[in-house]
C-alpha cells in the first residue's frame, strides 16, 4: 500500500529505503497473523467463516464504507478541478478548501480518539464487570451470611479493582505505544531525507560554485568577483524545494499509514459486529451489522475527505489521491476477514484500536494542525473557518458515539428479552 501511494508521487523514488522497509514490516506482520490463524484453526473452519451469510454481509458493508466516501468526491467536480491550481500555490499547502479539509480531518481524528475509541474500549471492559458485581452482591445477600464468605467476597472485589486499574493503565500504555511508533517512523523518515537531500544539496552547491568560478571576471585589482545575487536566489529556492519535498514525503507516508490502520480497525469492527450476532436469527444479524456499518460510515466520510485534502495539499493530483484512497481500502477488507475468522480475540482488537488512537493523536497534533496554522490566509477571518471545520469533525464523532450508544442499549434490550426479539 505504501509503495502504491509513493509511486504516484512524482518526486519520490520507489527505491527509497524507508518505503521498502515499511512494506517488509507490513508483509511480515500480515504473514505472521495468517500463520497464527492457520495454526489455531483448521482450513475448513476458516473457509466456513469467510463464506457464511454473515461474512457476505460483512464484506458488502466493508465495500460500502470504502466506496461511498470516494464516490462523494466525484460529486464535487469543483473541488477536484481546483486541486491542480491549489497545489501550485506559493504557500505549498493549497487554498482554503484544502486547509479546511485538513482541519476537518484533524477534528475527526482527535474526536475519534476521545469520543469514540476510548469510550468504546472502556465501556466494553466495564459493562461485563458491573454485571458480574451485581450477580455477586445478589448471591452474597441471599446465600452467604457467614463472616468467612464476606471476607472472601471482599478479597475478590479487591482483586477485581486491581484488575480494573491495570486495564486503565494498559489503555494509556497502548495509546502511547501508537504515538511513539509514529514518532519513530517520522524521525527515521526525516533522518533519511536529511541524508539524501544533504548529499544532493552539496552536489548542487559544488556545481554552482564551479559555475560561478568559471564565469566570474577579474576586477581592476585582479580579484575575482562572483555573481552572488543570482547564486543566493537559486540556492535558497533549491533549499526551499528540498524542505518542501521532505515535509510532503513525511506527511504522505504518515497519512497513508494512519489511513491503512484506520481502515483495518474499521474492518475489524464490521466483521466483529456480524460475527458476534451470527448465532441469532438473520434479522438480528442484519440489524446489528447495519447499525455498525452506518456508524462507521458517518465517521469514515470526514476521514476520507480529510485524507484526500491532505494528500492533494502534499503534492498528489486529485485523481492520484482518489486512487490511493481506494488502494488503502484493501486494509479494511483484511480487517473484516481477520475479525470473522478470530472473532473471539477481543483483547488483541482493543489493543490495535488503542494503538491506532495514538497514531491519530500524533498525525493530528504534530502534522495536520501545525501545517494549517503555519499557512498564510487571504483574510484573517478565514482562520475562523479552521475552527468551524475542526468542530464539524468533532460533531461527526459525537454523532457516531451517540449512534453506537443507542446500538449498545438496543443489543442489551434484545439480550434481556429474547422472546420479544423472536417475535
Amino acid at each position: 500500500l505504501f509503495v502504491v501511494g509513493l509511486f504516484h508521487y512524482r518526486n519520490i523514488s520507489i527505491n527509497n529505503i524507508p518505503a521498502v522497509f515499511i512494506l517488509i514490516i507490513i508483509i511480515c506482520r500480515y504473514y505472521y497473523l495468517f500463520v497464527m490463524m492457520m495454526m489455531m484453526m483448521s482450513v475448513s473452519r476458516i473457509i466456513t467463516s469467510l463464506t457464511s451469510p454473515a461474512a457476505v454481509s460483512a464484506f458488502l458493508s466493508t465495500g460500502l464504507i470504502s466506496l461511498v466516501p470516494n464516490v462523494l468526491l466525484f460529486l464535487f467536480p469543483a473541488l477536484l478541478s481546483d486541486g491542480g491550481n491549489n497545489n501550485n500555490n506559493n504557500s505549498g499547502g493549497g487554498g482554503m478548501g484544502w486547509q479546511w479539509g485538513q482541519c476537518l480531518a484533524a477534528g475527526g481524528l482527535i474526536g475519534d480518539v476521545f469520543l469514540h475509541t476510548l469510550p468504546h474500549v472502556m465501556g466494553e471492559g466495564g459493562h461485563p464487570h458491573d454485571e458480574e458485581d451485581r450477580h455477586k452482591d445478589h448471591y452474597h445477600h441471599h446465600h452467604h451470611q457467614q463472616h468467612d464468605d464476606e471476607h472472601e467476597l471482599h478479597h475478590e472485589e479487591h482483586q477485581q479493582q486491581h484488575y480494573h486499574d491495570e486495564e486503565a493503565l494498559n489503555v494509556g500504555l497502548w495509546i502511547l505505544i501508537g504515538f511513539f511508533m509514529f514518532f519513530t517512523v517520522d524521525v527515521l523518515l526525516r533522518i533519511t531525507e536529511d541524508i539524501l537531500h544533504g548529499s544532493k544539496g552539496q552536489d548542487h552547491h559544488h556545481r554552482h560554485q564551479s559555475h560561478n568560478n568559471s564565469t566570474a571576471g577579474p576586477t581592476s585589482n585582479g580579484v575575482l568577483v562572483k555573481p552572488t545575487t543570482t547564486t543566493t536566489t537559486t540556492t535558497n529556492h533549491h533549499d526551499d524545494t528540498l524542505e518542501k519535498d521532505r515535509k510532503s514525503w513525511s506527511l504522505i507516508v504518515l497519512n497513508l499509514t494512519a489511513d491503512s490502520l484506520h481502515n483495518f480497525t474499521d474492518g475489524l469492527a464490521i466483521g466483529a459486529s456480524y460475527a458476534a450476532t451470527a448465532s441469532n436469527n438473520s434479522s438480528v444479524v442484519v440489524s446489528a451489522g447495519s447499525v455498525a456499518t452506518l456508524s462507521i460510515l458517518l465517521h469514515e466520510v470526514p476521514h476520507e475527505l480529510g485524507d484526500y485534502c491532505t494528500l492533494v495539499a502534499a503534492g498528489y493530483t486529485p485523481w492520484q489521491a482518489v486512487r490511493t484512497q481506494f488502494a488503502t481500502a484493501i486494509a479494511a477488507f483484511c480487517g473484516t476477514a481477520v475479525a470473522l475468522v478470530a472473532a473471539d480475540q477481543s483483547s488483541s482488537s482493543d489493543a490495535l484500536l488503542l494503538a491506532t488512537a495514538g497514531t491519530f493523536l500524533y498525525l493530528a497534533g504534530t502534522t495536520l494542525l501545525p501545517h494549517v496554522l503555519n499557512e498564510s490566509v487571504m483574510k484573517p477571518w478565514h482562520r475562523l473557518g479552521h475552527l468551524l471545520a475542526f468542530a464539524v469533525g468533532l460533531a461527526f464523532m459525537q454523532a457516531v458515539a451517540l449512534l453506537e450508544e443507542a446500538e449498545h442499549h438496543h443489543h442489551h434490550d434484545d439480550h434481556d428479552n429474547p422472546h420479544d426479539t423472536e417475535l
